[in-house]
């Protein structure tokens, strides 16, 4: 504990001081030479105390081309969790070199008692492996419904659903993935009620090409992500990758309600206007004919009738008229008619 502290260090307590190598050593950690270090001192390096150094360190190992994999391997076993965080950018950056250590990674991403962020890490390392993480899929979703009291914020499930999008592109169902749809499901369904933005952005990405006859397992969910009234949301949130995906796919269904939602989220009084308007009119279009009622009803309403009197070079306009004269679209249905598509048989929990 201090006692005070003075500028002059008078009656200070003297066992906060450093002396001797310690002082000198202290002096020294900026001029540090990475470059003049060996592999292994820099790994050493990555569970450093001082942020910096441990960043430097794994800039300088990005540039190696030595044969880590035995030491690594040894770190992600036994290291810190700070080395661990490192070797897995390493490994990140550097991933189809180091992809036999995917096994090892599935150990740490798995383990309850591992520091989370070196989980969220090893699921980066993971997912940049591309085609060959494919086959941790279902162990990823297992890891998403995971309680875990050290990971309050679900931080880790929103790490992987967003990786998910990227590794997993275009999304699961094309690539045939989706193989056990309970367990694929209530993941999604996890992901859908995160509390952050990204986890429910990852949640609606994930479901791009679910079959009309699946949409029953998520629909629930769905509609409250899509309705945006949840108070207990805890991030400022862009709403073009929850509302703009959902109410794609909603357009991609025949539902109705896609367009009741985007036409909810542009009036709202919260949110960017500019991230709203442009998702606005990306998905709006997608309903064709069938949206030249919700144009009628914009036009009358005097808070967007000066959108309908600018050129037919500005952007409103030109989503106007793709609307106007599109060709008569398929009878839309409701969210409920589109739940008894499929047939409700083992629905996951929500």
């Amino acid at each position: 504990m201090r006692n005070k502290l003075f500028i002059t260090g008078k009656k200070a307590d003297q066992s906060i001081w450093l002396k001797g190598d310690q002082a000198q050593n202290a002096v020294a950690v900026g001029d540090t030479d990475f470059k003049c270090m060996s592999d292994l001192q820099l790994l050493d390096l990555l569970g450093d105390s001082l942020p910096w150094r441990r960043t430097r360190a794994g800039a300088a190992l990005k540039e190696r081309n030595g044969d880590l994999i035995a030491p690594i391997r040894t770190i992600l076993k036994a290291g810190k969790w700070q080395q661990k965080v490192g070797v897995c950018q390493l490994i990140g950056a550097s991933a189809p070199k180091y992809a036999s250590l995917q096994d090892d990674l599935v150990a740490i991403i798995t383990d309850k008692n591992e520091v989370v962020a070196a989980r969220q890490e090893a699921v980066d390392a993971l997912c940049a492996l591309g085609e060959s993480a494919r086959k941790e899929f279902p162990t990823l979703l297992k890891v998403i419904l995971e309680e875990n009291p050290n990971d309050p914020y679900r931080n880790l499930a929103r790490t992987i659903g967003m990786d998910m999008t990227k590794a997993f592109s275009p999304d699961p169902h094309t690539l045939g993935l989706v193989t056990d749809k309970e367990l694929f499901y209530s993941a999604v369904n996890s992901l859908l009620i995160h509390k952050h933005e990204w986890g429910r952005s990852a949640g609606m990405s994930l479901l791009k090409s679910i079959p009309p006859e699946d949409f029953h397992y998520v629909a629930d969910p769905f509609m409250h992500v899509m309705r945006d009234k949840d108070l207990t949301y805890v991030a400022y949130h862009n709403p073009t990758g929850t509302i703009g995906v959902g109410a794609t796919i909603l357009a991609r269904l025949n539902v109705g309600e896609g367009m009741d939602c985007l036409v909810d989220c542009l009036k709202s009084p919260v949110g960017k206007w500019g991230f709203k308007f442009r998702m606005f009119m990306s998905v709006l279009p997608r309903y064709g004919a069938n949206a030249k009622p919700v144009l009628e009803k914009l036009a009358a309403d005097p808070k967007f009738k000066s959108l309908f009197e600018k050129g037919d070079g500005d952007k409103w306009q030109v989503m106007v008229n793709a609307i106007n004269n599109a060709p008569p679209g398929p009878k839309l249905i409701t969210v409920e008619e589109a739940k008894q598509v499929g047939q409700k048989t083992s629905k996951p929990a929500n």
